[in-house]
């Protein structure tokens, strides 16, 4: 028996020429495709417009001005339900404001406060001007206990925003804005 030889050739269809026993180059490699083309998107997202471009909320929660001393400190707390900015100065009638900002030496281990041309005021977060840390100070004005000083406060991207700051001792100041001291028993 002798067999001839086929003339014609056999159409064999596209799925079935060997794409069930191994699957196509796309099809393997499509979720890290997904992952890494989602991974793009957030990055050029950020870079074109980036995650606190959202205008600033700002609202001052507390404001303090320490009395009877020449410098003074004041002291804010500063709410921001928005996008960052730079709180860029301060003006009080009658004094000098110095933005200050508490710089740790990693060295020694202690802490020193610098002039600052602006303070920074996170998006989405609430920035304490505090005692031991960034703070306000006026020169040429002795606030008297008791009465409130108005003072404006001007950001780079918001607009100016006037307080009242209530002037108290240190120590009132002390109470209201840092956590509280542990108090340990007297010895016998």
């Amino acid at each position: 028996m002798t067999s001839e030889p086929l003339t014609e050739p056999v159409a064999v269809p596209d799925d079935a020429a060997g794409d069930v026993a191994r699957p196509s180059l796309l099809r393997r490699w499509a979720p890290v495709l997904v992952v890494l083309g989602g991974i793009a998107v957030v990055v050029v997202t950020a870079i074109v417009s980036p995650f606190d471009s959202q205008p600033p909320k700002l609202t001052v929660q507390a404001a303090y001005l320490g009395a009877g001393a020449d410098p003074a400190g004041a002291y804010l707390v500063i709410v921001n339900d928005g996008g960052g900015d730079d709180l860029v100065g301060v003006s009080v009638p009658g004094a000098t404001v110095t933005l200050q900002r508490r710089v740790a030496d990693p060295a020694t281990g202690t802490a020193e406060l610098e002039e600052a041309t602006s303070l920074r005021l996170a998006g989405y977060e609430t920035t304490r001007l505090q005692p031991g840390g960034d703070q306000l100070l006026l020169t040429g004005l002795t606030p008297v206990e008791g009465p409130t000083v108005p003072m404006e406060l001007r950001f780079r991207v918001a607009d100016p925003v006037t307080v009242q700051a209530e002037v108290l001792s240190y120590d009132q100041i002390g109470q209201l804005l840092l956590p509280p001291r542990l108090e340990t028993p007297a010895g016998p």
